[in-house]
């Protein structure tokens, strides 16, 4: 039998992945602060891009719980996406650049075809969980049609039927959640960086993730615990977070992909 042809061999080749401590992510974050200080410029128009447009859908859902259980899962499901010039930041800095904001869009010309495509699909995630976080409401929440988001938490505590939904909305939101970041936790910096198609971008960062798995458990944790941070300050907080996140995600790439 033929040996594959060294074209295909070096299409489908994957870059090797470093091991981590477990502890690594508070290096990552350490050094995205770093790299947001010494861009403030152009790194936090980011932050209050996120944190504004946030504010809007929030205040737009409030009064519809469906919607802003997808409102809140849509910043995890796409936020890597907006994060792309905060990832331009970092490339550009670590090559002794001093970045502006408009320079920071580079990397979204240079890369829109993979870019645009992997956004689609993350895209086609959040419309998935759209249709699954309705079908949960209408079977299992009898509380009413729409509920005030400061009740939330108390309707959720006191009702029985909002307890049953909330434990399945959690579940099948945290199973998504996991699958979207084993896709996308390296992978649209290596699109920024690499000549790469997507499908090796993902696979790529899967095998990150799997290969540092109390690693990644602890950075998906800080993401979660962050970004709940800045909606629990009604996005106030985002200004500095959404471009920390985004930077110190870059500083997990360099480390994790060879």
């Amino acid at each position: 039998m033929d040996s594959p042809s060294p074209m295909l061999e070096e299409h489908f080749h994957l870059p090797g992945v470093r091991p981590m401590p477990t502890t690594q992510p508070f290096t990552w974050l350490r050094q995205g602060w770093d790299d947001m200080l010494e861009n403030p410029c152009a790194s936090l128009p980011y932050g209050v891009v996120a944190a504004g447009g946030g504010l809007m859908l929030i205040e737009a859902a409030a009064e519809q719980p469906h919607w802003l259980g997808v409102v809140l899962s849509g910043f995890f499901l796409v936020g890597p996406i907006g994060a792309c010039g905060v990832y331009e930041i970092s490339r550009r800095a670590n090559m002794g650049h001093k970045v502006t904001f408009h320079q920071s869009l580079g990397g979204l010309l240079r890369h829109t075809e993979d870019l645009l495509y992997f956004g689609l699909m993350l895209m086609m995630g959040l419309f998935i969980w759209e249709r699954i976080s309705a079908i949960l409401f209408a079977l299992l929440y009898k509380g009413g049609g729409s509920i005030p988001f400061g009740l939330l938490t108390q309707e959720f505590i006191t009702n029985p039927d909002a307890r049953a939904f909330t434990l399945a909305y959690l579940g099948l939101g945290s199973v998504l959640a996991w699958s979207v970041f084993c896709i996308s936790a390296v992978s649209i910096p290596m699109l920024m960086e690499r000549r790469v198609d997507v499908f090796t971008a993902m696979v790529t960062s899967v095998q990150a993730v799997l290969g540092n798995l109390r690693c990644m458990l602890l950075w998906a944790t800080l993401i979660v615990v962050l970004t709940g941070i800045g909606f629990a300050t009604h996005m106030v907080g985002m200004v500095l977070i959404f471009p920390l996140l985004g930077h110190a995600s870059w500083r997990a790439y360099e480390d994790l992909v060879k």
